[in-house]
């Protein structure tokens, strides 16, 4: 059996870190512009519409019908990269991994349909047994994030690891896959496709379709990490969504995930919302539903396909899933 977690911001902010867009802004907009009026344009974009600007990618495709040349594309693509980067590695720092519960981790990448309804639980469990003769569990990661939080939880590298094991099958943790880049290595900032960048003057412009589409971006550095990271989905029999919007701008790895979804392979996604009033309990399923429609909407699945799909996938709303502190590490981050 394999198990995938796809994992985004969600995870970094669960550990107390400010790693939403709307913090980098607040940092952003005080680093000196050097006199460069076009970063000082896009500063004061950001800052008149922080609404359409929480989807900082999305937002820059759509900023690109301001730009005329390619070079104004770099120079603001590069600024926000650069100061992202240093950002994040601010944030990153603040990590104090003697007080992140390793042990909890890996329970929760083995298992991670235990923070499902008991109900939920259930099923996966009769649906498993498919696989009860198999050996070992195989589990993959793949992160849409630029910190390297998980590798210092982890301590270790992650090639065919050991890390426990479930209903007497080792579990294997195979390997950790960064496909937007890591902080100091190939990091990547942009859209889905060239529909998502605004001025179609640039659509036929290579240079810039390499720079700001995603998964061209990828194909064009030639680390086939992308490649690795669409076999891992094919394979996977049980992926686990974490911590990740799930929109337009990843929207190649939601239809590669929708197409998998069926009797072979089922889809948890962790939803973080606003807390439920206590007594109102009922309002969960109806926000499992939205999940589920929010999800399937990112996918190239025919109707008949979708509604055949909700069948395989369970979700997880405001969950315990990697709270990992185990005394108060973010002391640091008043």
């Amino acid at each position: 059996m394999r198990i995938l977690h796809i994992m985004g911001n969600g995870f970094d902010l669960n550990l107390g870190l400010k790693t939403r867009y709307e913090d980098f802004y607040a940092y952003y907009k005080k680093v000196n512009s050097l006199g460069n009026q076009e970063i000082e344009n896009l500063k004061a974009s950001i800052g008149s519409d922080l609404i359409n600007w929480s989807d900082l990618e999305l937002a820059l495709g759509m900023y690109t019908s301001s730009l005329g040349t390619r070079e104004s594309v770099e120079t603001l693509v590069f600024d926000i990269l650069d100061n992202l980067r240093e950002y994040l590695k601010l944030e990153q720092e603040k990590i104090s991994y003697k007080n992140l519960n390793r042990d909890l981790f890996l329970k929760d990448l083995i298992s991670p349909e235990l923070h499902l309804t008991r109900r939920d639980q259930n099923g996966i469990a009769s649906w498993a047994e498919k696989w009860r003769n198999s050996s070992q569990i195989i589990i993959n990661i793949m992160t849409l994030n630029y910190t390297s939080i998980i590798e210092g939880i982890i301590g270790e590298e992650a090639s065919s690891l050991n890390i426990g094991s479930k209903a007497g099958k080792k579990a294997v943790l195979s390997k950790i896959e960064h496909i937007h880049g890591l902080l100091n290595e190939r990091p990547i900032l942009g859209v889905n496709d060239i529909e998502q960048i605004a001025n179609k003057k640039f659509h036929s412009s290579q240079d810039t379709v390499e720079l700001l589409v995603k998964p061209i971006h990828n194909q064009e550095l030639g680390h086939m990490i992308d490649d690795d990271c669409l076999t891992h989905i094919k394979q996977a029999n049980l992926i686990c969504i974490f911590g990740c919007s799930i929109g337009e701008t990843d929207k190649k790895w939601w239809a590669a995930v929708g197409k998998r979804i069926g009797a072979d392979c089922r889809l948890i996604i962790m939803q973080r919302t606003a807390d439920f009033i206590p007594g109102r309990e009922i309002l969960a399923p109806r926000e499992v539903r939205e999940v589920k429609n929010r999800f399937l909407a990112m996918t190239d699945l025919n109707e008949e396909s979708a509604e055949s799909a909700k069948n395989y996938i369970s979700v997880g709303v405001n969950t315990d899933m990697f709270k990992l502190t185990v005394s108060s590490p973010v002391d640091m981050l008043s």
